[in-house]
């Protein structure tokens, strides 16, 4: 037991159809349950109760035990001087406030429904990636469609955080903020590091100046990364590394360590080399690709702006020295990889954008577009599909990364509006 649950069951009037008296006798009858504080004072602000004869309105402190409002000094804050109710576990001693007056107290021990603490302490006790996988039941559509909207909107208010900070770092510049998250998400996960350190050391300005010639982007995306540190008998790589070295010498250029980057369990196709080289393809075939994301209005348009098209074929076996047969990769991006750069970079930027600047048509904007993007495949949508949720958008796709990272793996039960529903389910 802890407070955490007392106060939600405050919070949602589970007691409002009993009978309930203080512990002096007095009846109590809840209007308001007041509005959950989070930050320091009393759990519940602008409650309206009826004690007795007397309508009050005021704060409500929440504890396990009554003897808590001492340990805690609440006697001495003049924060918790307008609290109208004690509502505790378990009565031990009166208690009183600054003012030496006796707080009402509400004794929940004997009325709490057994089926919800029962239930909130699988929850509690839950092994399982999904805390309620084993006792889910999905909610009506109205409860879904509401929790996967305010999700989709939370996962997005974090990403802005990152965007903020570079925000910061780039002296409030949105072309160098884009430079940087589109190459860190160029990396994935599991080059998400190297790409994010490239994009550092390697300024959007020396690129600016050389992407007019494809060979010279791509010398300065691939010498940065280090990757051209290697011995190659291939012609190509060997122009490449010539180029970088006179560009290195021109721009002062440091490389990063080659043993940064991960080969490992990727397909060819993802290897960081392929990677690099299709963002040295992207920056050599844009132009200020910030300010032409905010004037799209269509996805279709954003789509075209992501989309990589070269012909060129690049030896993968060359590029990272391992033996083996000669398999040449095309550097053209896949409908695949474009949809998650529009998830994970397009649609944060725009949306964040629109908060930077107080206007709402963008963040409206960012937010259809994930509406009309198509699901994301991981194993978070395959976990939640296996319980009979299939995602049928970005949206819902993003709404289910935020309800695995911020309130399952937290096991914030109470926070959530599943968790809600299966309490509420078994307490009717």
């Amino acid at each position: 037991m802890n407070e955490e649950l007392l106060q939600y069951i405050w919070r949602y009037k589970y007691l409002l159809n009993q009978k309930l008296q203080t512990t002096r006798g007095e009846p109590v009858q809840i209007i308001l349950p007041g509005q959950l504080n989070r930050d320091s004072g009393p759990d519940f602000f602008n409650a309206r109760l009826q004690l007795g004869n007397t309508i009050w309105a005021g704060n409500i402190e929440v504890h396990i035990k009554s003897s808590d409002w001492k340990k805690h000094k609440h006697q001495l804050d003049k924060a918790y001087d307008n609290v109208i109710l004690h509502v505790v576990l378990e009565h031990d001693e009166p208690v009183f406030n600054r003012f030496n007056e006796e707080l009402p107290t509400l004794e929940l021990k004997k009325l709490l429904p057994q089926n919800l603490l029962t239930r909130y302490q699988y929850l509690k006790q839950s092994q399982g990636e999904i805390p309620c996988e084993k006792i889910f039941e999905l909610p009506d559509e109205l409860i879904t469609g509401n929790w996967f909207e305010r999700l989709s909107v939370e996962r997005l208010e974090n990403k802005c955080i990152y965007i903020f900070e570079l925000l910061k770092e780039t002296n409030n510049h949105w072309e160098h903020v884009f430079y940087r998250v589109i190459a860190r998400y160029f990396g994935q996960k599991i080059n998400e590091l190297p790409f994010e350190l490239l994009a550092k050391q390697l300024p959007m300005n020396v690129l600016a100046r050389n992407k007019h010639n494809l060979l010279q982007t791509q010398a300065l995306v691939l010498g940065v990364s280090g990757l051209l540190n290697n011995q190659f008998n291939d012609d190509y790589l060997l122009v490449l590394k010539r180029e970088y070295n006179a560009l290195q010498n021109k721009y002062q250029l440091t490389s990063l360590d080659k043993s940064v980057w991960k080969f490992g369990k990727t397909r060819p196709a993802n290897f960081p080399t392929v990677r690099l080289l299709q963002f040295a393809e992207l920056v050599h075939q844009s132009t200020h690709l910030f300010a032409k994301l905010i004037d799209i209005t269509y996805l279709q348009e954003a789509e075209h702006l992501f989309t990589i098209k070269s012909e060129q074929l690049v030896n993968t076996a060359a590029m990272h020295s391992k033996k083996q047969q000669i398999k040449m990769t095309s550097l053209q991006t896949g409908k695949g990889f474009v949809n998650l750069l529009l998830i994970n970079v397009a649609v944060p930027i725009l949306f964040a954008y629109g908060k930077w600047i107080q206007e709402e048509q963008y963040g409206n904007r960012a937010l259809k577009w994930l509406n009309q993007l198509k699901p994301e495949e991981n194993n978070i949508t395959t976990k939640w599909r296996k319980l009979g949720l299939h995602a049928v958008n970005a949206k819902q796709t993003q709404a289910l990364i935020a309800l695995n990272n911020y309130y399952c793996k937290q096991k914030q039960c109470l926070r959530c509006a599943f968790g809600n529903h299966i309490l509420n389910k078994n307490n009717e």
